[in-house]
């Protein structure tokens, strides 16, 4: 090439047939459209992953207000969660967030209440033990409410099993009673 790295005028003509190369056309379409793809793709993934997202703020949705109708001591905390998700000025960016926390916020929430539990299971067997030492407070009515207590707290074989232990630890004069 005398005149450099560019082509002369008429090199990519083939003298046989007579015709032009177009193959950089050819190229070009063909680069276009894998960007174009490509483009398509990007779009198609983020509408795929809009559409997860939709479904789990709808699961928290549920998981919230199931929640709030399962166990009452929990309502409050679940209906401000239900509002914020239901925030209409609310991004989607926060609603994610509000979404991802509900499971957290609800864990926390039956853990506290298990504790509670456990500690009201815990102060009623103290007060079974101390009725049984002799060391007073309680009488057969109130052991017989403690029972029923435990029983609607969901502890229902405990209770069973503390009202057996009673019926075997008691006096003659008890048991008559």
């Amino acid at each position: 090439m005398a005149y450099g790295q560019q082509g002369r005028l008429g090199e990519r003509i083939d003298p046989r047939l007579m015709q032009a190369d177009f193959s950089g056309y050819a190229n070009a379409g063909m680069i276009q459209g894998q960007a174009l793809a490509g483009i398509g793709e990007d779009i198609g993934g983020i509408i795929k992953q809009r559409g997860e997202q939709e479904k789990f703020i709808k699961k928290s949705e549920k998981l919230a207000q199931d929640i709030a109708d399962l166990i009452p001591e929990l309502a409050p905390q679940a209906n401000a969660a239900l509002a914020a998700l239901n925030d209409p000025d609310a991004s989607r960016r926060d609603r994610l967030a509000m979404a991802e926390s509900i499971k957290d916020t609800m864990q926390v929430g039956i853990l506290g209440l298990e504790q509670k539990r456990e500690q009201e299971m815990l102060d009623l067997k103290r007060q079974s033990m101390m009725a049984k030492a002799g060391s007073g407070g309680m009488n057969p009515a109130s052991i017989r409410a403690t029972l029923d207590l435990m029983a609607a707290s969901g502890y229902g074989e405990q209770a069973e099993s503390l009202a057996n232990s009673l019926k075997t630890a008691a006096t003659p004069e008890e048991a008559a009673a």
